[in-house]
Order: structure tokens, then sequence, then C-alpha cells
């Protein structure tokens, strides 16, 4: 598992190799508001599963407080392209490859770990 926190901000670019271009679905996002725990399944998109997004990594971030997302593009499946931290401001922002926006509002405790499924 990697994992990340203020302290290890600088490793960034090893958990976008992990994530970079992986798909997930807006739907299957989870957030408990009790543990402050986010966790965004990741995977491939299977054509011969009617595009149904293949688990294979959870993207999983604790220490957040808020989030909200607008799924511009309204299709429901999108990809990871990039995630930034703002340590100043206390949060996470998601670009995807398709329009939308993902924010997550942080405690300063926050971890950003990728978890294998399975």
């Amino acid at each position: 598992m990697l994992k990340l926190d203020k302290n290890s901000i600088e490793s960034m670019p090893n958990l976008m190799d992990e994530v970079h271009d992986k798909n997930f679905q807006f739907d299957d996002i989870v957030f408990s508001q009790d543990t402050g725990e986010w966790k965004m399944p990741l995977g491939e998109k299977r054509r011969a599963l009617f595009g149904k997004v293949i688990i294979s990594k959870i993207l999983k971030i604790t220490g957040v407080t808020h989030w909200n997302c607008s799924d511009i593009a309204e299709i429901g499946l999108n990809s990871i392209n990039k995630i930034h931290v703002d340590l100043d401001r206390e949060t996470i922002d998601i670009e995807c490859n398709a329009p939308a926006e993902i924010r997550l509002s942080i405690t300063p405790y926050f971890e950003i770990s990728v978890e294998k499924k399975g």
C-alpha cells in the first residue's frame, strides 16, 4: 500500500503513477462523515462488461471534513488526471480527464493511500 501525508507530499509522483488514468464511477465514491474517510474505487473499463469498471484499487483519503463534486460532463464515468494538495488552504483537488470538479476539505492530519483490491 502506498501512503502519503503532509510530511511526504513530495511522494505525490509515486501516488500518481498508481492512479493516473484509472477509471471511476461517481456513484461508487463513499464518504463517512463520522470517520472522515473518503474512498474512490478505481479500475479499468471493460467493453465486454458493457462499460463497467473492474475495480483493482481504492484511493482512500482520511482526515476529510467535507467534499463536493460536479460531474460537468454528466457521464458518470471518469478518470483521474491529477491530484493537487494545497496545504495552506487544506484542500485536495482531483482533476479528471472529462470535465468534472472534485474538491475535498481536509484536516492537517490527512492521509492519502492507494490500496490494491483483492
